[in-house]
């Protein structure tokens, strides 16, 4: 399965790329912040079963969509942020695919409505986490991923966390 150190340079690889931005570790105590969210999901499926959720302030979907449509800030709409959330999350799930035994397939990654994702239906899921920002903003990214077939194991399933930090409005 993927290692936390994998995933952890998959995502920073895929953030200072894309969006061009570079993420900082969080502090381990970090606790995830209140607030609204933006967040989109992609599942993998095959020799490998597993989910990928990215989450994000407003503040940073707008400034990494500003980056990544190279237009202000001030014209990207919601429609905007969305999309570029969910690309993000599919370059990473993409990523991930090719990091885990396969063959699988990539589902089209969707918005989460509320940035409330729920927990994959995945029984004895347990998390690993990591914790970054970028620019001052909290970036959460969350794997579960298991072979299929398998029992669920907590030694299995790989499960990263970017960190959640004090939110913006």
């Amino acid at each position: 399965m993927i290692s936390r150190h994998d995933l952890e340079a998959l995502v920073v690889s895929v953030w200072s790329e894309m969006p061009g931005l570079p993420l900082e570790p969080a502090p381990a105590a970090a606790r995830p912040a209140a607030g609204p969210r933006l967040a989109a999901s992609i599942a993998f499926h095959g020799m490998t079963e597993g989910q990928v959720v990215l989450l994000t302030t407003p503040a940073l979907a707008r400034l990494a969509t500003s980056h990544m449509l190279h237009q202000p800030m001030s014209v990207c709409t919601g429609n905007d942020l969305a999309d570029v959330v969910c690309e993000l999350c599919n370059i990473i799930g993409g990523g991930v695919k090719s990091l885990v035994p396969g063959p699988n397939q990539l589902s089209l990654p969707a918005v989460v409505p509320d940035g409330r994702p729920a927990e994959p239906h995945l029984p004895g899921c347990a998390a690993i986490h990591a914790r970054f920002r970028c620019e001052g903003q909290p970036l959460e990214v969350w794997l579960w991923a298991q072979e299929a077939g398998s029992a669920w194991q907590a030694s299995d399933i790989t499960c990263l966390e970017i960190a959640a930090l004090p939110q913006c409005n």
